[in-house]
């Protein structure tokens, strides 16, 4: 029979107490067949001496997690130790609340969801497909999708014709035919908006000489699309550079407007002399 030894430390002075559990069962504590220490609540748990399945572990640090250690659950692997990391598959993240929030690693799908507290909580869900989208009625609905390729959707469509790839402020510098025009300011503005642009321009006080031909405020911020029906069209207003019109058009496949006359499609020509300008249009690019 192998014996029981209680030995005390040498240069200690603690005294060592066992005492019983508070049970009418008796309790039988076995050692392993081997040396070693018993573990205190400060020691470290070393991960590469454990086999078998694990207890639920609180306040506990596994260290020295060798690759391809695995975190199983009904017999598919959701979280793997690699040399780069650790793989997480198919896992949710929740604070245990019914209708909680969470993140979803989603290995079906290929996804990565966030999802706000509340049965009918919004998501963000980022796809293998190189998406990024919004949900809302617990995932029912969409309303923002940033698709592959760049561009954003809305509620729920996925077509990359459709969606919104543009967003631009900024300034131009408005040329003149059909005269020789020195303007006291040269800066116009813009906003282009998808494939459409709105512009303004404001001349100032502008002086007007050798007019003749069809008078043309050129150089707009973008090129007007090529499709034969596509004129963008500008309005004139508050301007004495000009008689006898509102406006016109912008020439297809080119940055330059053209001025009409009222009730014609016939070209206008500039007056000489101190003037001004105030133009604002719209068109459509490529």
């Amino acid at each position: 029979m192998s014996k029981v030894k209680i030995q005390g430390h040498a240069s200690g002075t603690g005294v060592l107490t066992v005492t019983a559990p508070n049970t009418s069962t008796d309790r039988t504590i076995t050692l392993p067949d081997s040396t070693g220490t018993i573990l205190d609540n400060t020691s470290t748990l070393d991960a590469t001496k454990l086999s078998g399945n694990l207890p639920a572990i609180s306040g506990a640090s596994l260290t020295g997690l060798p690759n391809g250690s695995q975190l199983d659950h009904s017999g598919s692997k959701k979280i793997e130790a690699t040399s780069t990391g650790v793989d997480v598959i198919g896992v949710a993240v929740t604070d245990g609340i019914t209708s909680s929030g969470n993140i979803t690693f989603d290995n079906g799908n290929s996804s990565v969801s966030i999802k706000s507290d509340g049965a009918n909580g919004s998501y963000i869900q980022f796809g293998s497909n190189e998406y990024l989208r919004f949900l809302y009625d617990n995932g029912a609905s969409e309303s923002i999708r940033l698709i592959d390729g760049g561009g954003i959707t809305f509620n729920g469509d996925t077509a990359a014709a459709n969606a919104l790839d543009d967003y631009e402020e900024g300034t131009w510098t408005p040329t003149f035919a059909g005269a020789t025009i020195s303007a006291a300011n040269t800066t116009g503005h813009y906003t282009k908006i998808g494939r459409q642009v709105f512009y303004s321009y404001y001349s100032g006080s502008m002086s007007i000489s050798s007019s003749g031909g069809t008078a043309k405020v050129n150089s707009l911020p973008f090129t007007a699309s090529t499709a034969t029906e596509a004129y963008g069209l500008f309005n004139y207003k508050h301007g004495t550079a000009i008689q006898n019109t509102e406006g016109g058009y912008i020439q297809n496949g080119t940055t330059d407007s053209y001025f009409t006359e009222n009730g014609s499609t016939a070209s206008v020509s500039w007056v000489n002399g101190t003037k001004h300008l105030m133009v604002a249009g719209t068109y459509f690019i490529n």
